[in-house]
């Protein structure tokens, strides 16, 4: 067995030369391919822009409009965080939470509304009507807290003073006890 560290042989004849395939031509032909295959002779499109039709027959939509679509959609998905963000801030803060999902089922619907109009149908607007309906529950959930409003402000109160777990629970107790007041439910 020959020693893998050793220099080369000078006697060797030299490695054959590789010849590396022409990417670009490749793409080009896979290009004219798939236009021939939509059966139109091109995309329709004679600046390139894209908004060619697909296998389906339906129009495919710009960079513009894709671009767009994204950016409805990451809007909404924004506000839903920040909506969920604030749910967990202190008492008074926790009232912007609505607010935020109030807007998010309005960013939701426009994002709907502009993914249907490029033709995005499939799971993606599933999700989007899944996502639109969730910020609807939470809007009207985030608005829960204000029927409580005293009671809550109180069991912050203790919480922020409670130095120790029995001292937690006395303030966990309090609160079940003031909801169970509240509502008459022991």
């Amino acid at each position: 067995m020959p020693n893998p560290y050793a220099p080369p042989d000078p006697n060797a004849p030299p490695p054959p030369k590789r010849e590396w395939p022409d990417r670009e031509a490749e793409r080009r032909r896979r290009d004219d391919q798939r236009r021939s295959d939509q059966g139109d002779g091109g995309s329709g499109d004679p600046e390139g822009k894209g908004g060619g039709r697909r296998r389906d027959g339906s129009r495919a939509p710009t960079p513009e409009e894709a671009r767009a679509a994204s950016k409805s959609v990451l809007t909404f998905a924004v506000m839903m965080f920040c909506g969920l963000l604030a749910l967990n801030w202190p008492i008074p803060w926790q009232l912007a939470a609505p607010l935020f999902f109030a807007v998010s089922v309005a960013l939701g619907i426009r994002a709907l509304i502009v993914h249907r109009r490029i033709s995005a149908t499939g799971t993606f607007s599933v999700f989007l009507i899944f996502g639109v309906g969730m910020a609807g529950l939470l809007t009207f959930s985030a608005l829960a807290p204000l029927a409580l409003w005293d009671a809550q402000v109180e069991r912050q109160e203790c919480l922020d003073s409670a130095l120790t777990i029995a001292a937690e629970q006395q303030c966990e107790d309090a609160y079940a006890d003031a909801l169970a007041n509240r509502f008459d439910t022991e």
